[in-house]
């Protein structure tokens, strides 16, 4: 969660295209192939970090009595807040940083990141998942704790007679 938070930060700052040079810049023939795949490599490295923590929830129930018997409604039922926040979170993440690459790199306009702001689209992405992201963080330590009930692991509770 730290280096997701590390790659968060510098990814908000990088510029995928030329980094804050514009053509009305100084030196408008700087550029900065280094600082493109910098950002790149750092969008794709925070994916697969809320990747990890998708599959870090799949292995924290993976020994539950509930899991192991088929029964994903009930465990769904049993934790839906962190099932439906880890989602949302994977969904923002990645529209936020699909609209930044395609509005620095892959769009015609190709925006210096100053400009990215104007797009309300990016900045409603944006905003929605640096406001999701701490909330899934506290979400996923509380179930972390919560899965070491034993009750989770006993079929006394959730077989019915």
């Amino acid at each position: 969660m730290i280096a997701d938070i590390i790659l968060n930060s510098f990814g908000n700052f990088m510029s995928m295209r030329r980094g804050y040079v514009d053509d009305n810049s100084v030196n408008p023939n700087y550029d900065d192939k280094l600082g493109e795949i910098l950002a790149i490599i750092f969008h794709g490295l925070q994916v697969i970090i809320q990747l990890s923590i998708l599959f870090w929830v799949f292995f924290l129930f993976w020994k539950t009595f509930l899991f192991q018997y088929g029964l994903i409604l009930s465990l769904i039922k049993e934790f839906p807040l962190l099932m439906t926040i880890v989602l949302f979170n994977i969904v923002f993440l990645i529209g936020e940083r699909f609209s930044k690459l395609w509005l620095q790199f892959l769009g015609n306009d190709k925006i210096a990141i100053y400009d990215l702001y104007d797009s309300w689209y990016y900045r409603t992405a944006y905003y929605i998942r640096n406001m999701i992201t701490p909330i899934a963080y506290g979400v996923c330590l509380k179930s972390s704790i919560t899965v070491g009930d034993p009750d989770l692991y006993k079929p006394y509770k959730w077989i019915r007679h």
